[in-house]
């Protein structure tokens, strides 16, 4: 690949032509193979021919449909099979033993299941003819090929790993993160070498040693812990590697049945063949050739089966699968039709003289015949028996697309296991929706309820207390800090708390449809009614990152459902008076615009600054860190503000700004040192060195102070390595305080001149915060806003103890009562618990001096089969996927708004 790659100067489209041309070469090579291999044993060139185009059939995806390594390893054993009949190396010369050597430490170097099937072959024939010097000087230079990457892996890795290093991760991923043992699709969708994972993040954290020591541990740990369900998972990958098909994604199982029926009835056929040509060995004794071939596909399986197996693994030894269909076929016949063995070329095909003349029915033959078929029959069965049934009963089930999967179930079939309103089918609840009758009797019922139940008797029409103190009214909303506690003020001059949820209709509550048929009920998404609510949407993370798969909106589908075609205007109109009635007060971050602009509740804007030029080399969830010194990201800000001056800014209802979410500030030293590690164009790079000259004026006292040996302040500049973190520490702080200054003073300075009497509130701190950043936000914020999923906010303090009024922008409570398979970040056994924590969190923030306001993440549950953008699948909302409130928080929302004034104003 790094060849190719630098021959075609790294053109991706030269490079996959290259690739599909080279592995259609080697498909058009294994065909010839297995053609020559039936021509010398069996003399059925037309057949063999026939086998192999089924073969390729039966595998037809991997052999035209990717582009992916498996080719070079299909090589690699087409010239082992080929150097096994024809060459026998061990029996020629010294120098056909090297060169068979050399051939060894290739294949140990392209797989090293490749290597170790070479390697047993290789001392069981030497072994077997005593040709012990040959051996030994082809085992010489198979280690001599292989030393340099050995040697390499002990400069890169400090220890000897004699080829490859990341087995200890498939022994943990079999092990430990796969039910069953046999790899599927979803298992990959946390891979350390895919993008944006936690366990990336985590391999860089460690470094690959320490990180695959970790797998290792967590491997040898439960295997200790439980020997028997390690000998189980091996039984399974024996079974999927030999009698039982198992798709690699688990949508292949109701995609497409007829097709799905003929690999689960053909995927045997293989391995029964191998064991029609062992079991019969006795009385027709078999060909070198044939036992050369049954090794390879033997030894080549083995450490799949012990260690990890998926489908994909099982292509490369297809030479050998078809060369034992034809013998297995061929055997058959002459048995069925007593035919005499035929004459054959050379001694790898010659059979033994022992061999018996001629087939007879003997009582002998009876049995094995009887046998075979009952062997067949077994596996046929337990194969159809295991798709029909679904998972076994009790056992976890492995999907993708979302952060956590279904409980275990004894449903059966298991698939579909989504219903036509995207609740997941195999479970009962209260409030569960089962028909457009229970859509449309709640709708009825709530409509009674609202007008019941309108809303907290002292508030004003923003929210704020009516029967509380009078301040100033400027006409927009403003801090103040009152009675010693700090207040947002409204624009009438009253006293405000600001009780808020996050997420209403925005477009993020899509989930992926793609690569997974057979998962939904009653899909609408096929129905015209519905397929506006079909889209594409970019993915971030996990199974679909980097991608835009197709996904659908159960949720506007169960709206248009409940409330007609004119649901886009109505439902709108409905959110308003829900929040009111339910004693929220304010629209929090990502809140639908054209309900925002109808100004029946105060809301919340952001600033999200696009296509700014990221720190090079630092990392977070949501992305790396913007450049705040390159132009761009000044660009960005002010672009991202004059969208607002015809909708937000200047709006008496629009309480203020955030900036971003959840930035990855890390400590205080990580991105000052993502950006000595970044390269010399990058703008922050260039200020910091900047910086650095102005105090050391010479590069020689930098180099003292920090240990280094730069030659000039250009060297300093195009090097990427970063400095001892406690040498260097003085300066990395004030670069870091000197970097978030620069970002809350953008952020403030834009949103003055575009928005002058609108607050800015903060940038919505996640856990990854320092005292460098908090610091900084309190100068320039009006409110400094961070993300706080725990239980209470008492014993809360800013960085610096700073008194600057705190938001909250989000935070939550979750169970598993309800049909969803992830509580969310602080989980709840049930939605009584769920709704007690919830009053007792904003309880602790009305009795805290500083807070002014907490916001619930999120109005509506996320999807049970994840959102697109990161598969988070939580029971977050204040209403389900149907759109039926959870009775239980609405009730204590109510409760706490009935007195959320009158608890916070008296300690």
């Amino acid at each position: 690949m790094a060849a190719l790659r630098w021959a075609t100067g790294s053109d991706r489209e030269w490079v996959t032509a290259v690739i599909v041309l080279l592995q259609n070469l080697t498909l058009i090579g294994t065909g010839l193979l297995v053609v020559e291999l039936a021509r010398r044993t069996t003399g059925r060139v037309g057949p063999a021919t026939g086998v192999f185009v089924a073969v390729l059939l039966g595998n037809f995806r991997h052999c035209f449909q990717f582009t992916h390594d498996c080719w070079i390893i299909l090589a690699a054993l087409d010239l082992l099979v080929a150097g096994l009949v024809w060459a026998r190396p061990l029996d020629s010369s010294w120098r056909a033993a090297t060169g068979w050597g050399v051939f060894g430490g290739l294949c140990a170097l392209i797989s090293p299941v490749v290597g170790f099937a070479w390697g047993i072959l290789a001392l069981a024939g030497g072994w077997r003819r005593e040709q012990r010097v040959r051996l030994a000087l082809a085992l010489l230079a198979a280690g001599l090929m292989v030393a340099p990457w050995v040697i390499r892996n002990y400069l890169v890795f400090g220890r000897f790993i004699p080829v490859k290093s990341n087995l200890a991760y498939e022994l943990h991923q079999s092990q430990c993160l796969q039910a069953g043992g046999v790899l599927r699709a979803p298992a990959f969708s946390n891979h350390p070498f895919g993008h944006n994972s936690e366990e990336r993040r985590r391999y860089k954290e460690l470094g690959e040693t320490a990180y695959l020591d970790d797998k290792w541990r967590l491997f040898r740990d439960a295997v200790r812990a439980h020997p028997g369900d390690f000998v189980h998972r091996v039984t399974n990958r024996f079974l999927a590697a030999t009698l039982v098909y198992v798709p690699f994604t688990p949508s292949d199982d109701n995609r497409r049945p007829e097709v799905l029926w003929l690999n689960r009835l053909t995927y045997a056929l293989p391995f029964l063949c191998l064991l029609v040509l062992v079991c019969t060995a006795r009385w027709r004794p078999l060909m070198h050739a044939q036992w050369m071939v049954m090794g390879v596909y033997i030894l080549y399986l083995l450490p799949y089966v012990l260690a990890s197996y998926y489908e994909r693994y099982k292509f490369p030894v297809i030479v050998a699968e078809a060369a034992l269909l034809i013998w297995g076929i061929d055997r058959v016949w002459q048995w069925l039709r007593a035919t005499p063995p035929r004459d054959v070329e050379g001694p790898a095909f010659a059979v033994p003289a022992a061999s018996t003349p001629a087939w007879k029915w003997t009582r002998v033959g009876m049995i094995f015949l009887l046998a075979s078929t009952a062997v067949l029959v077994t596996a046929l069965l337990h194969v159809c028996l295991r798709g029909t049934r679904g998972p076994e009963a009790d056992q976890p089930v492995t999907l993708f697309g979302m952060q956590r999967n279904p409980p275990p179930s004894k449903a059966s079939p298991f698939f579909p296991f989504i219903d036509t309103f995207g609740q997941y089918k195999h479970a009962d609840w209260p409030g569960k929706t089962k028909s457009l009758d229970d859509l449309l009797r709640r709708r009825d019922q709530e409509a009674e309820e609202l007008r019941a139940q309108p809303g907290p008797s002292d508030w004003d029409r923003y929210g704020g207390w009516a029967t509380g103190p009078q301040l100033e009214a400027t006409g927009f909303f403003r801090t103040q800090k009152y009675q010693g506690k700090w207040w947002l003020v409204d624009p009438d001059g009253k006293l405000f708390f600001s009780q808020g949820i996050d997420v209403v209709l925005h477009d993020s509550d899509v989930t992926p449809i793609d690569e997974r048929g057979g998962w939904f009920e009653d899909f609408p998404g096929e129905r015209a009614d519905f397929r506006p609510f079909l889209s594409t949407s970019y993915a971030l993370k996990g199974h679909y990152a980097g991608r835009s798969p197709q996904c659908f909106c159960f949720r506007d589908a169960n709206l248009l459902r409940k409330y007609g075609g004119d649901w886009q205007r109505t439902y709108p109109e409905l959110v308003h008076r829900r929040l009111r009635s339910w004693g929220l007060n304010t629209l929090g971050m990502w809140c639908d615009e054209a309900t925002r602009l109808m100004r029946q509740t105060p809301y919340t804007d952001d600033i999200v600054p696009k296509n700014v030029q990221p720190i090079r080399g630092s990392t977070g969830d949501w992305g790396a860190f913007p450049d705040v010194f390159d132009t761009s990201f000044e660009q960005g800000v002010r672009a991202a503000m004059a969208r607002r001056q015809t909708t937000s800014a200047g709006d008496p209802w629009c309480v203020g700004y955030f900036s971003d979410n959840e930035l990855s500030w890390g400590d205080d030293t990580a991105l000052p040192l993502a950006t000595l590690r970044a390269p010399a164009e990058q703008a922050a790079k260039q200020v910091f060195v900047a910086d650095l000259r102005t105090k050391y004026g010479d590069i020689a006292a930098l180099n003292t102070v920090w240990g280094t040996a730069h030659g000039s302040w250009e060297d300093l500049l195009q090097t990427r390595q970063a400095p001892d973190q406690q040498k260097a520490r003085d300066d990395l702080l004030a670069f870091n305080t000197k970097l978030a200054e620069h970002y809350f003073r953008t952020m403030r300075q834009a949103i003055n001149e575009t928005a002058p009497h609108q607050l800015y509130l903060g940038c919505r701190f996640s856990r990854q915060v320092n005292a460098c950043a908090a610091a900084a936000a309190a100068k320039s914020c009006d409110v400094v806003s961070y993300n706080l999923y725990r239980r209470s906010l008492t014993d809360f303090g800013v960085h610096g103890n700073a008194d600057v009024p705190l938001l909250v922008g989000e935070f939550s409570f979750g169970a598993l009562d309800r049909g969803l398979f992830h509580p969310g970040f602080v989980a709840a056994p049930d939605q009584q618990t769920r709704a007690r924590a919830y009053g007792n969190y904003v309880q602790t923030a009305l009795q805290h001096p500083q807070f002014v306001g907490t916001h619930w993440f999120q109005y509506q549950d996320e999807p049970t089969t994840g959102r697109v953008y990161d598969e988070e699948n939580c029971q977050f909302g204040f209403v389900d996927v149907a759109d039926t409130p959870y009775p239980e928080i609405v009730g204590a929302a109510r409760v706490i708004a009935g007195a959320m004034y009158r608890s916070r104003a008296n300690p």
